[in-house]
């Protein structure tokens, strides 16, 4: 019997290496259960949140490509790609950096002017910065394939959502 003696050496492998397998086998095990413990990306937050929102819409979604874009908090509704706060900060630096050179530059009668107007700029960049942190919103622009209850169509969206990924705005 050919099978009789595969089952020995199956069996003598097992004897010999089980202590190794056992391991082994609760390392997968550990490690699968780690992994769906994690937490979900960003991405797929957002792409739950696309699908929980077409669900609410009674519709099914295939979502086929998919852009992400940072949104100023300012104007959510201008679709806004920069944070103008950051940019502000930047330029009122390179203006008081050009006031104090020209401070230098010019005679000594302009000087007091000069120091007022770097003063001036650091008061209004004191307020900037003092201001709390924005919101942060997040713009998908996404195409896919909707499906209802009696059709089928294309879509091609562009949708805020805020940080807790509830729909803000949608186009």
């Amino acid at each position: 019997m050919k099978y009789d003696h595969y089952a020995k050496l199956l069996e003598s492998f097992y004897l010999k290496y089980r202590t190794w397998i056992l391991i082994s086998l609760a390392i997968i095990v550990i490690a699968i259960s780690v992994v769906s413990l994690l937490p979900k990306s960003p991405e797929q937050r957002v792409l739950d949140a696309i699908t929980r929102f077409h669900k609410q819409r009674g519709e099914r979604v295939k979502i086929e490509d998919i852009t992400f874009y940072r949104v100023s908090s300012i104007l959510p509704d201008s679709l806004a790609l920069f944070e103008h706060r950051d940019k502000g900060l930047y330029y009122f630096d390179q203006l008081k950096r050009s006031i104090a050179i020209g401070a230098e530059l010019t005679a000594s009668a302009y000087e007091d002017s000069a120091s007022t107007q770097v003063a001036i700029v650091d008061s209004i960049k004191s307020v900037i910065q003092s201001k709390p942190e924005a919101l942060t919103f997040t713009r998908c622009q996404y195409s896919a394939t909707v499906f209802s209850a009696t059709s089928k169509k294309s879509i091609s969206r562009n949708i805020i959502l805020d940080e807790t990924l509830d729909v803000v705005w949608i186009k």
